[in-house]
Formats: C-alpha cells, sequence, structure tokens
C-alpha cells in the first residue's frame, strides 16, 4: 500500500480512459445495461469471510456518505468459512449472527458469498441449500429484501487450488469462472423462489487489473499494489471492491465520491488524487453497468403489488 501511496502522491499526469476491458470479456448479457432504480439508502447484511472483511463495508459506508447516500450495515465475519458453515455455525461468527439478525426485519438487502475455490464448494458444500438456509432468514424479516450473491476472486498463485497452476491463468479463470457463480445464483433463486442478483467483485478486479495494466488508472500500474498476499486485498484493493459493492447496491454509479481510504474504524489512511479515483469509480461503475445481472429484479412482494395484488 504504501507503494501505492507514493506513486498516487507524486502523479502529474493522466492516462485517458477509454476502453478497460479486454475484447472477451464476460458478460451475461453483452450490451444490456440493466435496469436500474437507483436507491437513496439501503440497511445490508454481509455474509462471508475475510474476502468481504470488514474494511470493505466500511469503505462502502463512508463512500455512500460522500456521495449523499445511506448505508448502515451489519455482518457474519468467519474467517475461510462457507455458506455451509455460516448456515449451521453462526455461534463462529466475529460479530453479528445471522439467525439472529437477518430476522429482525432491520435490512433491507442481503450481500452473502461462497468461499473459494468455487469448484470445490459447489462439489463438497451444497452451497445451494445453505444459501438459500441463509436467504430465507433475511426474507422472512424482509419479504422484500434485496439479495445479492458476491462472486469473489481465487488466490493468484494456485487459482484452482493447484499450486503447480500458473499465475498467468489467474485472470481467464475470472472469466471462467463467472458462469458457474452465475449458475449458483440461478439455483438458490430456483430453491427460495426469491430473486437473486449477482454482485460481480471478482469480475470487476479483473476489470482493474486490466485497465491498470493499459496505463488507463493515474498513478496505479502494478497489481500488486491491489494485494497483501495471493488473494487478500490492501486498503486500495478494498476501497475498489467497496465501490463496486455500492455501485451494486445502490444501483448508481460512485464517481464523485472522495476517494477517503479508511481502516475497519473509519480512519483515514489516504485520499485518492481526483483524478485516480474517477478513473477507479468509473471502471467500478461499468462493470456493474454492463452487467445485467448485477440489477436487483422485483421481489415477490413487489411483483404482487405491481399486479395491484394486495
Amino acid at each position: 500500500m504504501k507503494r501505492a501511496l507514493l506513486s498516487l502522491a507524486s502523479l502529474l499526469g493522466v492516462a485517458a480512459f477509454a476502453s478497460s476491458c479486454r475484447s472477451g470479456d464476460v458478460q451475461a448479457d453483452p450490451g444490456r445495461v440493466p435496469d436500474f432504480v437507483p436507491r437513496e439508502k439501503a440497511s445490508v447484511f454481509f455474509v462471508g469471510h475475510s474476502l468481504i472483511n470488514f474494511e470493505m463495508p466500511k469503505n462502502a459506508e463512508v463512500l455512500a456518505r460522500s456521495l449523499g447516500l445511506e448505508l448502515t450495515w451489519d455482518a457474519q465475519i468467519i474467517d475461510g468459512a462457507p455458506l455451509e458453515i455460516h448456515a449451521t455455525h453462526p455461534e463462529r461468527s466475529q460479530s453479528k449472527r445471522v439467525d439472529v439478525a437477518l430476522p429482525s426485519g432491520r435490512y433491507d438487502t442481503l450481500v452473502m458469498t461462497e468461499a473459494v475455490p468455487i469448484d470445490d464448494m459447489i462439489r463438497y458444500r451444497d452451497p445451494v441449500r445453505h444459501a438459500a438456509a441463509i436467504a430465507r432468514l433475511a426474507s422472512k424479516g424482509r419479504p422484500d429484501a434485496r439479495i445479492f450473491l458476491h462472486e469473489v476472486w481465487m488466490h493468484r498463485d494456485r487459482p484452482r487450488g493447484n499450486p503447480f497452476m500458473k499465475r498467468v491463468d489467474w485472470r481467464r479463470f475470472l472469466d471462467d469462472d463467472l458462469p458457474k457463480w452465475e449458475e449458483l445464483a440461478d439455483a438458490i433463486a430456483e430453491e427460495t423462489g426469491h430473486p437473486i442478483a449477482l454482485l460481480p467483485a471478482g469480475r470487476a478486479l479483473g476489470r482493474l487489473v486490466d485497465a491498470m495494466k493499459a496505463g488507463a488508472i493515474p498513478g496505479l500500474v502494478e497489481e500488486r499494489d491491489l494485494f497483501v498476499d495471493e488473494v487478500h486485498l490492501t486498503p486500495l484493493g478494498n476501497h475498489y471492491v467497496a465501490a463496486v459493492t455500492l455501485a451494486a447496491v445502490f444501483q448508481r454509479s460512485p464517481v464523485g465520491g472522495s476517494g477517503e481510504v479508511v481502516d475497519r474504524d473509519g480512519r483515514v489512511l489516504a485520499i485518492l488524487p481526483e483524478r485516480t479515483r474517477d478513473a477507479l469509480y468509473h471502471v467500478a461503475w461499468q462493470s456493474i453497468a454492463t452487467y445485467a445481472r448485477a440489477s436487483t429484479p422485483p421481489t415477490p412482494v413487489e411483483r404482487l403489488a405491481e399486479e395491484g395484488v394486495r
């Protein structure tokens, strides 16, 4: 992170952001912009592991405030845990518990993620059943709850859980794995009868790496500026994923935000230069706006209201 901040501080020029994505970028519905309905406030419950952590939601909260939006949140974080553990052992949480928090009706949005590698989770951990159990807790508390499956990324040094895989495959595997997350979201929706949107954080991270390598993010050129190790993010990386999360949850662009990179307690670690943060937020927004499945379709309650059923 220090290396990233030094390069930002010495920033003199700007690389124009044009097309940050590779021509082979995966989209569920190429060319379609989701039918977004922007929100002004959201109360979110996060369920996940160290790739969601507490820093990312806090950055989303601070970023939302700088845009005049209101984000409140709580989380059940269990490091390294698949959804199976979240559903069956919520007492292991470092903070709130799904079985207590979600039925309360305090949260209008659920964001949950599975562990990685996703292939192993699908093969051995029955994520559909356990994600459905958590989703039902959310819809029990709020039948109109918006539910997202948060797509995460795999280890860069062993993207398939295999240390002999070449790191160069990491970026390609992000694209290859996205349909698996989409199928998982579809299966959860079918199991619960509740629409499930996909929050494509892994896809967005890949697009940012592409943009950095293309010189489209002023002051940022090294992929390692985003990572503290082979999978966990620096404060800057967490801030970027927070911008992606905000874009999906609020269904609006984070461009215009303050660029304050904060820790889990809200202490400011850095303020990104305007041109850097605008480019960063632009990639975050385009990662959502060009991906149809990031929009949240009407919930059963909203569909009934639209049909005039009371």
